[in-house]
């Protein structure tokens, strides 16, 4: 509806690819992508996203189980974004530092429902950064420090922090493809 979902031909052959692959070992039935890129204007960045503007970068949904254990492949947000897997006690919280300085990096968790029914599939979502980190024509993902160490993904460069100029990513998966791949 809103044209917020064109990539490359490159990065959908390997978004399905990969789809295809982890839902066929696990019990998720698919992926939820969210925003991508606009259809028109290479170069031109889609707000908020600050990256978002050469049809090589896509959000995919975190996993989620409902209060009865059964796999959510979507957010629990309506828009896909907002729904936080925030610090615990002792992790990194960049969320906390981040928003000191800038005021958009908690936005969505601030207006967005956090339905405690709903958690997080840590065994899931390993297994999901895993999948997408070994693709060779990913270079870049983007989660929050904190997700990053408590899914045991420490040692993965592919996987990395965006920042405090970006919005936090503990609600959703930033993946992009290297910059040598084709148009």
């Amino acid at each position: 509806l809103a044209n917020r979902h064109y990539v490359t031909p490159e990065l959908k052959e390997e978004f399905l690819k990969i789809s295809e692959e982890y839902c066929g070992k696990t019990d998720v039935e698919y992926l939820t992508y969210l925003d991508a890129n606009f259809p028109f204007l290479d170069g031109y960045p889609m707000h908020p996203h600050k990256s978002h503007h050469d049809g090589k970068k896509l959000d995919i949904s975190f996993i989620f189980r409902d209060k009865s254990k059964k796999v959510l492949s979507k957010s629990p947000s309506i828009l896909g974004y907002g729904f936080v897997e925030g610090p615990k006690k002792g992790e990194v919280d960049k969320p906390k530092e981040c928003g000191e300085d800038n005021k958009y990096y908690n936005f969505m968790s601030k207006i967005t429902s956090q339905n405690k029914a709903v958690t997080f599939d840590q065994k899931l979502n390993t297994s999901l950064l895993r999948a997408l980190s070994s693709s060779k024509v990913v270079d870049k993902i983007f989660i929050e420090p904190h997700l990053k160490n408590r899914l045991g993904l420490k040692r993965d460069k592919k996987i990395r922090f965006h920042g405090c100029n970006s919005v936090r990513h503990d609600d959703h998966i930033h993946l992009q493809l290297a910059v040598g791949a084709a148009k």
